[in-house]
């Protein structure tokens, strides 16, 4: 074989298997369901339109509008979509993906479409073009996915994610983590929403069945059907759970606060739309549920130790200082990823929620589904002040741990002050008492040499001790010429009363000495 053909071969091969599969399996459901509506109703078999109702279903779950008058469907049933585009995803890993693959795959899948929309005697709302633009999209994706994570376009994006500043790169991807999570948490919530609508309506559906002609079997076949609408129900069950809406046409409008199905039309499907909730504190709580997951998933981010850690606190950290470049960078990485998350969210959630509206006929039920902006704002608002609620609290926090620091630092510092000034004191009066008692000294000795009395006594003393024959001496007193002295220790409390003594020069004359003279 030419290895320039192989390419194109092999994505034939991946096209026709794919949708081999798909008509196979659609078929054979299709047979079994009409051929048990046949066998109870007692009249002509009903599975020779199976083929034909293979070819309009195959078509429908891409999104092409059916007309079968007085039926106009135009509701996409979203989980043959995604059924579709993981078993094309599929066959194109087993076989082998490329360029020359995806080319020749999509050229056989537009052929097999347009033979199956001009052969269908369902009749289609859409012209040719628009048929093929919209199973190219259907194939497009499913082929894409499995061959670009083995081109070198991921190559080429790591490369460019590999030039950002690391912290960066890890801002984003935990931003894009942040996203997943969010949508994997509100998928849980509808799918729990619808589930809770099935419990509650599940005996009035069941009524439902007799009332309109159809028996057991016809009923479970029937009911499986159903579920090639489950995602467009938790789409519309995500919308009310969080304060939204969805319409039935003009026939009916389904919110926390209103609802009722008396005006529909006679599908077992539509017994199971609910009914208004009772209580206020019921449904605010239901209305709150996007921000308090988003709240959990953001305090989750905030505090990890392996994601953003905001409240850690390093060794060389100054604790008082709440404005610095590590604390500016410590809470700008999360704004960024939850800022991130929250347009994800934006742009996600009214894409899906416009893929899940249509129509089921032209007058009252021309429009089904949920006002998408009003929807998004009752999603998208309280998961932003979910993110923007676990980003303020760890930071005012923050904030106040640094200003609890930073008092206690002030508090510590002036005690410290004030312990060093009264160690100090008592050294500082030693200081004094010795100056006082040198210039004290200096002041007496100083007038001793000043005065004459003090000289002549000095004099008369040295005389008394050359005469012993004279008389007894008398004992110096008070009055006494002698230079006066001073006590260290009364120095310190009789302050005063030194210096009175020091300004009247510190002697007397001693009236014993003038009369040995």
């Amino acid at each position: 074989m030419n290895p320039r053909l192989r390419p194109f071969l092999v994505g034939i091969g991946s096209s026709l298997l794919s949708i081999g599969l798909y008509g196979i399996a659609l078929s054979c459901y299709n047979a079994l369901m009409l051929l048990l509506i046949s066998m109870e109703e007692g009249g002509q078999g009903l599975t020779d339109f199976s083929m034909p109702l293979t070819k309009a279903v195959m078509l429908y779950s891409q999104g092409v509008g059916l007309q079968y008058p007085p039926l106009t469907l135009t509701v996409i049933p979203l989980g043959l979509t995604v059924l579709l585009i993981v078993l094309i995803r599929a066959c194109s890993l087993r076989l082998g993906c490329s360029w020359q693959g995806y080319v020749g795959g999509l050229a056989a899948w537009l052929a097999v479409h347009a033979w199956i929309a001009s052969t269908s005697s369902v009749g289609t709302l859409d012209s040719m073009g628009v048929i093929e633009l919209k199973t190219s999209i259907v194939f497009s994706i499913g082929y894409l996915l499995a061959f670009l994570p083995e081109t070198g376009l991921s190559g080429m994006r790591r490369d460019a994610v590999s030039r950002l500043d690391q912290s960066f790169r890890r801002t984003l991807r935990l931003g894009v983590i942040a996203f997943v999570l969010t949508i994997a948490f509100l998928v849980l919530v509808s799918l729990i929403t619808v589930v809770s609508w099935a419990v509650l309506g599940w005996n009035d559906m069941i009524d439902m069945f007799p009332a309109i002609g159809m028996g057991h079997g016809s009923a479970v076949m029937t009911t499986i059907a159903y579920l090639i609408w489950l995602p467009n129900l938790m789409l519309w069950a995500l919308s009310w759970v969080c304060g939204g809406a969805f319409s039935i046409g003009t026939s009916a409008v389904f919110s926390l606060w209103s609802g009722t199905g008396y005006d529909l039309p006679s599908v077992p499907l539509f017994a199971l739309l609910p009914a208004p909730v009772d209580g206020e504190a019921t449904r605010i709580s239901l209305m709150l549920l996007p921000g308090v997951l988003t709240f959990i998933i953001g305090t989750w981010m905030m505090l990890s130790a392996k994601r953003f850690a905001v409240l850690r606190r390093d060794e060389d950290e100054d604790p008082t200082r709440l404005v610095s470049s590590r604390m500016l960078h410590r809470f700008a990485h999360p704004a960024i990823a939850f800022c991130a998350a929250s347009v994800f969210i934006a742009i996600v959630i009214p894409l899906l929620m416009s893929l899940s509206n249509g129509s089921l006929g032209t007058g009252r039920l021309s429009h089904i589904g949920v006002d998408v902006a009003a929807s998004t704002r009752a999603i998208a608002r309280p998961c932003a002040l979910g993110f923007l609620a676990a980003w303020m609290i760890p930071l005012i926090f923050v904030c106040g741990r640094c200003g609890i620091a930073a008092l206690l630092s002030r508090r510590t510092g002036g005690n410290t002050d004030s312990v060093g000034n009264s160690s100090l004191r008592p050294a500082v009066d030693d200081m004094d008492n010795r100056d006082d008692i040198d210039h004290a000294a200096e002041t007496d000795s100083s007038s001793a040499m000043n005065d004459p009395a003090s000289e002549h006594n000095r004099i008369g003393a040295s005389n008394d001790a050359d005469l012993p024959s004279r008389s007894p001496r008398v004992p110096r007193t008070a009055q006494s010429s002698a230079p006066f002295t001073v006590d260290n220790r009364s120095l310190r409390t009789e302050k005063p009363k030194r210096a009175r003594m020091v300004a009247s020069g510190g002697s007397a004359e001693n009236p014993t000495t003038k009369e040995d003279k």
